[in-house]
């Protein structure tokens, strides 16, 4: 159920963000964090949407700026190595508290309440009308670089950031879309060599590996749909449905109950 699960969400995530800039990465790491470490959840999510992000690129690498890659992409890859060192290194901390509800035992962990209370603030600035068409000024977009590359070492999360520094320039669809695409690779390149340790220290499964490889395949046939048949996609539903979902593990995460 949880291979099924994790394989039906990278397919329509996929599918729904070619051309929407919605991250797949915002929709798989909830979903994985529902049966994996919170660590292992942002590390496999990342080789995922990495190797979705190459097959991506294949498409419509054509189209990239330039001179955004090196104002924006590359703080945001050097910016990832620290936040995925960050991720690492609270994997390491003490817990936090630990208590027992139901016969059962749970821990307050400073990882866990980090990246949970990261995922309930995305998830409300999904749901803000006022956050969503908040734009940054264009000289800021080597910050906004770095601001999106930490959190996407940190937490996976770096759509938001992303899109809220390139937007303002205004670019046509194919551009942003590809521009970003490149970006993002950064970033999981960076990030997921710090992660390597995560998987070591963790005990990284043949269970997951499939977990992975199902996943990455089903993210490969999401973005062929995507690219072939979807220009334009209302996203206010799923957006609503994700948001719910992050608030949901956020709030587990911060607790100790996931």
């Amino acid at each position: 159920m949880t291979l099924f699960i994790i394989a039906l969400v990278s397919c329509i995530a996929s599918l729904l963000t070619f051309f929407s800039g919605f991250g797949l990465g915002t929709l798989l790491t909830p979903v994985f964090a529902l049966f994996f470490p919170v660590q292992l959840a942002i590390a496999a999510t990342a080789i995922v949407h990495l190797a979705n992000n190459f097959f991506k690129l294949g498409l419509i690498y054509k189209h990239i700026r330039w001179d955004l890659f090196l104002k924006f992409s590359i703080p945001a890859g050097i910016a990832a190595l620290l936040g995925a060192s960050t991720l690492s290194y609270l994997g390491e901390l003490p817990k936090l508290y630990a208590y027992s509800m139901f016969s059962s035992q749970y821990e307050i962990t400073p990882i866990k309440l980090l990246v949970g209370v990261i995922f309930i603030i995305f998830a409300f600035s999904e749901l803000s009308k006022k956050l969503q068409s908040f734009k940054f000024k264009k000289k800021y977009i080597s910050l906004g670089g770095l601001l999106s590359g930490f959190f996407g070492g940190l937490t996976g999360n770096q759509g938001a950031f992303r899109s809220a520094f390139l937007i303002k320039f205004s670019l046509p669809k194919k551009e942003f879309i590809a521009t970003g695409v490149i970006s993002s690779c950064l970033v999981d390149i960076a990030r997921i060599s710090i992660y390597f340790n995560t998987f070591e220290a963790l005990h990284f499964s043949s269970n997951l590996s499939i977990t992975i490889l199902t996943a990455t395949l089903c993210a490969f046939i999401g973005a062929i749909i995507g690219r072939f048949y979807l220009n334009k996609i209302t996203m206010k539903g799923i957006q609503l449905c994700v948001s719910l979902l992050m608030i949901f593990v956020g709030v587990g995460l911060s607790v100790g109950l996931i």
